[in-house]
């Protein structure tokens, strides 16, 4: 207390030399780079128009297709199809093919309404017909519902500032926590597939960056097993602020 006193009483006495100080307006540079508010909370809002249930079946759906195309299309859909209503990750898609093929069936499958992106631990794809447990109905549109979804399905940018502000701060507060950890951190409030969507954002925008290191256990393990485990550190303290400000700046509450 009494040294809190003395500093205070030394700088109403001391000469700061505040007419020495010149400010120099300068307009600042954006960067070309970072992607803009609205192109990153597009990927957070998934509205299916109810018209594009069941347009297409399946087998119609392939003619577009090559014959090569038609059997790697086959194969995950089937997949999807036995996993029935629980759904599929991508983890559990077991096809001998390249990670970029299966991607683009998923996407070419999902952008033809023939599968349904859903999911709590993680994401999930699951038929149009088993899609009923999921979605929720809302006018002439369907969503998979999120915390920061409201009533109509669209993203409410503040409750998704107010969250991932959380998650950046608690990075900050430990560089290098490891994933597990501050996803085990958030799990009374967000499910792990909500968390790795805002943690997704952070990194795209440059708030954080995502590592991959091998880490000694005290324990043995087998030693045909080489996993590391994924760690969050942000960047310069500064520039991780000044990102994620300029993403979410002059929002005006708007929804998207």
């Amino acid at each position: 207390m009494r040294s809190g006193t003395k500093q205070l009483r030394y700088l109403e006495s001391a000469d700061l030399k505040l007419e020495k100080i010149t400010v120099k307006p300068f307009v600042s540079v954006e960067n070309d780079d970072m992607p803009m508010l609205r192109n990153v909370i597009v990927e957070l809002k998934r509205l299916i128009p109810i018209k594009l249930f069941k347009k297409k079946c399946f087998h119609d759906f392939l003619l577009d297709y090559s014959v090569e195309q038609r059997r790697i299309l086959r194969n995950i859909y089937k997949q999807i199809e036995e996993s029935h209503m629980v759904g599929s990750a991508i983890d559990e898609i077991v096809v001998v093919l390249d990670k970029s093929k299966v991607y683009w069936a998923l996407d070419e499958l999902e952008n033809a309404t023939q599968i349904i992106r859903v999911g709590i631990d993680c994401i999930r794809f699951v038929l149009d017909i088993f899609s009923e447990s999921w979605i929720v109905y809302s006018g002439d549109f369907a969503f998979f519902p999120a915390p920061w979804s409201t009533s109509s399905g669209d993203v409410d940018v503040s409750t998704v500032r107010w969250m991932a502000e959380g998650i950046l701060c608690s990075i900050v507060n430990r560089p290098g926590i490891a994933m597990n950890d501050l996803k085990l951190k958030y799990s009374f409030a967000l499910q792990p597939r909500f968390f790795m969507d805002l943690i997704k954002l952070l990194e795209r925008f440059g708030c954080i960056v995502l590592k991959q290191i091998r880490s000694i256990p005290a324990n043995l393990n087998s030693p045909f097993l080489d996993e590391g485990i994924l760690h969050l550190f942000f960047k310069i303290i500064f520039l991780i602020f000044y990102c994620f400000l300029q993403l979410f700046y002059n929002f005006s509450k708007r929804l998207f």
